[in-house]
């Protein structure tokens, strides 16, 4: 467990500062009310570094090319990051560390 609170928890399985993101979105959304993000407890997401920016923006466009393009994209501080959906609706964040201690 590298993080948690009652909304979110972040997983590792080797030094990366996460892999896995689990969310109780009844905390997160506890009206119910439709949105991006369904309700209930599971995995949010599932974290692939990059080993630069240019990687990162490598991958964005040949995904482009595909026809395939992020929901979000956003800088958290830590990490750049682009979210994708597989075809299953399974959601992936695709990130590039913007500190040396981010890990």
């Amino acid at each position: 467990m590298q993080y948690q609170n009652p909304a979110f928890a972040f997983l590792t399985f080797d030094d990366e500062h996460h892999r896995f993101a689990f969310a109780n979105m009844a905390v997160i959304n506890p009206s119910g009310a439709a949105g991006e993000l369904a309700a209930g407890v599971g995995v949010n997401h599932v974290g692939y570094t990059y080993a630069s920016p240019g990687e990162l923006l490598e991958t964005y466009a040949r995904l482009q090319e595909l026809g395939i393009t992020p929901y979000w994209r956003v800088h958290h501080g830590v990490t750049l990051s682009m979210y994708y959906r597989d075809p299953d609706g399974n959601r992936m964040e695709f990130q590039v560390d913007c500190c040396a201690d981010a890990k």
